[in-house]
């Protein structure tokens, strides 16, 4: 919260007139990317649009962007900065998983 507090130029006591909880504020992040997402990024016609230059198969474009951004919405569940994975282990493996599958051939 103090980083948070930090980089909005304010103290925790006042990041906290703002927002209740640490809870309410991570639904208003969560909330924010989530917009930010649809309107910057829209996975939906990403996958479209990969689809007719021939780069992925043919898919459903609406169940190819709700799992891959449900994959990427829980990392923060499990992802431990400290653990195993380094960022970029996460970053290619979660490419590496969600374009390459699982199969072997």
């Amino acid at each position: 919260m103090q980083d948070i507090a930090d980089a909005c130029g304010l103290t925790k006591a006042g990041l906290y007139h703002h927002v209740a909880t640490k809870e309410a504020l991570l639904i208003a992040i969560m909330e924010y990317g989530m917009d930010l997402f649809e309107e910057v990024v829209l996975l939906e016609d990403s996958f479209r649009q990969a689809m007719q230059r021939g780069q992925i198969r043919t898919i459903d474009p609406t169940l190819a962007s709700f799992s891959f951004l449900g994959s990427v919405l829980w990392t923060y569940k499990w992802y431990r900065p400290d653990g195993r994975l380094s960022p970029q282990q996460l970053s290619d493996g979660t490419i590496d998983l969600f374009f390459n599958g699982l199969t072997t051939s």
